[in-house]
Order: structure tokens, then sequence, then C-alpha cells
């Protein structure tokens, strides 16, 4: 054998070796998707030793595409949402054709006072001035909506909508009750609701209908152009998130890391689909910040993303996805189950709210005890992650009874949207695996080495 076919047959073993390879990466997690929930006795991750990337890392890449291309990756997500049934131009349209009443609400809600931080002012959403301007107010709603409806794109908008918020609000009530079972005494309600970066309003219309018998909600954003439309959109009948209870929201524009109300001053307070917006350190910020409003007793919500299901997905949507995110890459490598430990937080628990997103909750403990019940209690209220860790430890029996005795009807209607087909299985895998750069770039590379040595041999048969 000469040597430039053994050149060759060595270059066909790597190839064929790498694509094998690839492939099984892409199938692995797809196989294993089947089960949603976060299991509560998992220990969390060890810190990472790797340096934090710059906050700001993809900003200069967006910064650098063409207006053209910057269209047409808001393009796809509203061609995606209509194909859902989300009637994008309506909801839209709805909120344009009243800016009279949105321009009065930016008057009587912003505060001028306001600097925004650096993290905050980049682009987000495929939009270049991010939050902070009217088109993306005007878009939020029908792009908070499409979200839950490309979960479950079987089912009726509405329900989506209801299922995915509607998982949020049952695990706040169940939390709470678990959590209260273990006090000798229920704490004084202050009968008031936080909504921490609630955007154009959709997840405080959902917390104030599962509470409707607390006095208030404070719906907390930086943005002033979305908390006018969320007060728009909370009172026009036309809405998709109307709510009657609206004369209990109020409207407040202020930074989340440094919030202006009372410490010990709420009973429930929620944070949605906001970490993965910020710096690390930021979300740590808040996070301290919900510790400290939060009365002894309360509880503490959050949904966000699963770092590891966005990496899961085709490379190409994961690739548009990280574009217009510009903190997210900090977040995937955030635990948020260490940082409420370290906020002080016990009784911390964490599970799968939808096929995409992650529900944490946690409770501010008590700071007396009174009886042998309180100090058993206050054991579980130790702010240590040993201490979080003995809790989820414990919360994992619990976890293993409802499996005995069965899941819930919104843990089944969860659980169901991941299970897949062999067919779904086989069409995800190889969509991942023809949509993967890596591979693409082997090819490219490989087909660049053959011709090379191609020309080589024949250059040396020359000579």
């Amino acid at each position: 054998m000469t040597s430039t076919n053994l050149i060759r047959l060595l270059l066909v073993a790597v190839v064929v070796s790498t694509l094998v390879q690839s492939f099984k990466r892409h199938v692995t997690p797809i196989l294993r998707s089947s089960k949603l929930a976060v299991s509560p006795t998992r220990v969390p991750p060890s810190p990472q030793t790797r340096k934090a990337p710059s906050p700001y890392e993809h900003v200069d890449v967006w910064k650098g595409l063409t207006t053209t291309a910057k269209e047409q990756v808001k393009k796809y997500f509203i061609q995606r949402a209509e194909r859902g049934g989300i009637p994008w131009k309506e909801y839209h349209d709805l909120g344009a054709s009243n800016m009279d009443v949105l321009l009065q609400n930016y008057i009587d809600i912003a505060e001028p006072s306001i600097e925004y931080p650096e993290y905050y002012t980049q682009a987000f959403h495929s939009y270049a001035d991010g939050n902070l301007n009217w088109e993306a107010a005007l878009e939020a709603a029908a792009a908070t909506i499409s979200i839950s409806a490309s979960y479950w794109p079987l089912h009726s908008v509405a329900n989506a909508q209801s299922w995915m918020r509607g998982n949020t609000t049952a695990a706040i009530h169940s939390h709470i009750a678990a959590y209260e079972s273990t006090l000798s005494s229920i704490p004084e309600s202050t009968g008031k609701i936080m909504d921490i970066g609630c955007s154009v309003g959709a997840s405080t219309k959902f917390l104030i209908e599962a509470f409707p018998e607390k006095e208030t909600v404070d719906a907390v954003d930086l943005s002033p152009y979305f908390l006018s439309a969320a007060k728009f959109y909370h009172r026009a009948s036309g809405s998709p998130i109307f709510t009657d209870l609206s004369d209990k929201i109020a409207y407040h524009h202020m930074m989340a890391e440094s919030l202006t109300f009372p410490s010990d001053s709420y009973d429930i307070i929620s944070i949605s689909y906001l970490l993965h917006e910020v710096p690390t350190e930021t979300a740590k910020q808040i996070l301290h910040e919900a510790f400290r409003v939060l009365r002894p007793g309360g509880t503490l919500s959050i949904v966000d993303l699963s770092g590891k299901r966005i990496k899961n997905l085709p490379q190409i949507r994961r690739h548009f996805f990280e574009l217009t995110e510009p903190h997210v890459r900090q977040y995937y490598k955030t635990d948020p189950m260490q940082i409420l430990a370290d906020a002080g937080f016990t009784f911390i628990e964490t599970k799968g709210n939808d096929p995409m997103n992650c529900l944490w909750l946690a409770s501010k403990p008590l700071h007396t005890t009174t009886s042998i019940a309180d100090t058993q209690a206050q054991e579980w209220e130790a702010p240590t992650a040993v201490t979080a860790l003995g809790k989820r430890l414990s919360a994992g029996a619990t976890h293993l009874k409802s499996l005995v005795e069965g899941p819930s009807t919104e843990v089944q209607r969860t659980s169901n949207t991941k299970v897949l087909s062999k067919q779904e299985t086989v069409y995800r895998a190889l969509l991942n695996f023809f949509t993967d750069d890596d591979l693409w770039m082997l090819i490219r590379t490989g087909t660049a080495v053959y011709f090379v040595i191609l020309l080589l041999s024949d250059l040396v048969k020359f000579i």
C-alpha cells in the first residue's frame, strides 16, 4: 500500500469516527429527554473554575450584523408565532391604535431619574434598543404567548398559556402549603405580591388571578415602555392578558437589584424569565433584594430557562437564540440553587415547569422559635448550601411518594410533551446532526485536506 493510499485511508477513518461520535452526541440527550422534572435530590454542580466570559461578548457580533440580517432573525420568530396560531399583527395593532393611552401611562409610570445600567442598554430579542422602545413593547405580548404555544402545538393557544403560567402558580400554592406544614404558627400575611421583571404583564395577570385574596400586586420592570403596555393590556377587553383584577395592580419603574420597597413587606415574590437576561452578579443582587423585601415565612418563585435544554436545541435555533441574548452564556453557568442558599433562603426546591423552563421555589426563614416544632423548622431554615442540600434530599422522598401515588394533572400535561415517538426521535437527531456547525467544518476541512493530498501526490510523481 502506497503512502498516499494510507493517508487517504486514515483520513476516511477519522471522518467516519467523527461522524459517528457527532451523531451519538445529538441522539443521546434526545433519548433522555422524556424525564421533564429536575430531581429535587440532585446535588448542585460545582462552581465553575473557568474565567467567566465578558457580560457583553455578543454585543459586537449583533452590532456587526447588517440591518437585513437582523430583520431576518426577527421575521423568523414572527413567522413561527403566526404558524402557531398567534395573531401577531392583531395584538400589535391593538396597542398601536391606542398610543394616546400608552403615552399617558408612560407619563404616569416612568421615573426620569433612573440611570440605566450598561447591561440593560444592550440589544435584546432582535431589537437594537433592547427593551427601551415602543416596538418591543407592542410586540412583547404576542412574543410571550407564542412561547407557550410552541411548547404544546397540538393544543389551543389559550390552554398552552394557562398551562405554562398555571404550572408556576400551582407550584407556589403547593410550596406555601408544604412549608407552612413545618411551622407551629403561620406568619401574618401582608396581603402583597411582587412581580419582578413583569415585562408586559402576562405573569402579573396569572399571579393576581391565582391569589385573588391578596390586596395588591406590585409589578416591577426596568422598561417604562413595557410597564405602560402592561397597564394598557391588563385593562383592554380585547387583550390576551386582560384581567378583571387590574385595579389591584400597581406599576413601578425601578431596578430589581435596588428596590425602594421596605423590608419584610411581601408574602410572595415572583421572578419570571429575568435571570437569563442579566449578568450573574446582577442576578445575585436581585435575589438578595428579594430576600430583603420578602417577609419571614414568605415565598420566592423563579421560573426561567433550563440551560441544558437550550444546549440540546438544533444548532441553528440555539445560535439564533444566543445571538439575541447577550448574557445567556453566563446564565448557562449560573446555579440558582446555590445563589438562593447563599442569599439566605431555606426550603429550596426545583422542578420542571414546562418543556423548556425550570422552576425554583424557596422560603425566607423565620427568625424566632417558640416550640419544638419551630426548632425543627429552624434547622431547615439555616441559610447554608449544606442545609439546602439536606432539604432537597428530604424533598426527594416526597417526590418519590408522588410518583408512586401518580402525578397531578398539570405534571401529566408537562411530561407528555417530552415523550417522543421513535419517528420524532430519529427526525430530531437527524436535524441536530445535519445542522451541527462542527460537522460541516469537519467536512469542509476534510475535503480541503483530501484535495491537497491529491495535489501533493501528483506533484511528487511529476518531480
